[in-house]
């Protein structure tokens, strides 16, 4: 049988064979291989295997025969639904990515799910309280979908909100310690440079705007086009998190434009990571 997905290269036992993990979309096969795999660091290896099957011959293991590595392969079609709590949250998020009709940041997204971290460790993340594992991967794809369906937001906005409600949270993915400036919104735009790079080469203003969105907690000034986004967004993302919202603002499930949070509280959110 024929398998897409990213490879994941493990011990190589005493008789040469080598284990390796294949991230496919409905899941994690373990498999063997003959031809020993080597990793890039900060890199996915995508391509498709040619499996022998377990159990054939009687009794075996499966068996990769044969890759034929894809290094184009757009690796969000292949994240594994089994890697978040909710059997929903993969599935939800990859049709997100396939409704961005706008080409620059629907390739952005693809190309920021190719990072390690984000292809596998997002879907696990945590806000700060101990039973929040999964949640962030899962209030950030209600607000993206609150986003992709506000009325207050025109084409330009929608598409750049969703891109910024998915990633907001997304250095979470990370170990905190790692965060620029206590920020995982900072840490993550660090990360995810080198698509933002590529995005601003023929959309200049979608990736200014994204950059200024994803320094929310530690700019004072914004352009007013941006501040309105913020704002929206930001209201969406702590209705989608109700009581357990940043800064304990709790806010209705419906917003309206006038239901916003000024950035006056991103000044104070600000105030309270340098504090923490």
């Amino acid at each position: 049988m024929s398998v897409d997905g990213v490879f994941e290269p493990d011990i190589i036992s005493g008789d040469g064979l080598q284990a390796v993990k294949l991230m496919h979309a409905d899941g994690v096969l373990t498999a063997w291989t003959w031809d020993h795999i080597q990793v890039t660091p900060g890199s996915l290896l995508s391509g498709t295997a040619e499996i022998r099957p377990a159990g054939f011959p009687h009794d075996s293991v499966p068996i990769i025969e044969r890759i034929r590595w894809e290094p184009a392969m757009q690796v969000v079609d292949v994240i594994p639904s089994t890697f978040a709590r909710k059997n929903d949250t993969i599935p939800r998020f990859k049709r997100l990515v396939s409704r961005m009709f706008h080409p620059g940041l629907h390739q952005l997204l693809h190309d920021v799910f190719a990072i390690p971290a984000l292809f596998q460790d997002f879907w696990s993340a945590a806000y700060d309280e101990a039973d929040s594992i999964g949640e962030v991967a899962e209030a950030a794809i209600a607000t993206a979908e609150r986003v992709e369906g506000s009325p207050y937001l025109f084409s330009f906005g929608r598409n750049v909100g969703i891109v910024f409600a998915l990633l907001r949270e997304a250095g979470r993915a990370w170990p905190r310690q790692w965060w620029q400036d206590h920020c995982p919104a900072l840490h993550c735009l660090a990360q995810i440079q080198g698509a933002i790079e590529t995005l601003s080469q023929e959309y200049p203003e979608e990736a200014a705007t994204l950059t200024e969105l994803m320094q929310y907690q530690w700019r004072l000034s914004f352009e007013p086009d941006t501040t309105f986004i913020l704002e929206h967004v930001l209201t969406l993302a702590h209705a989608c998190r109700g009581h357990r919202g940043e800064a304990g603002i709790v806010l209705d499930d419906s917003p309206v434009p006038d239901n916003v949070i000024p950035l006056d509280w991103a000044r104070v959110r600000r105030q309270q990571i340098l504090d923490a």
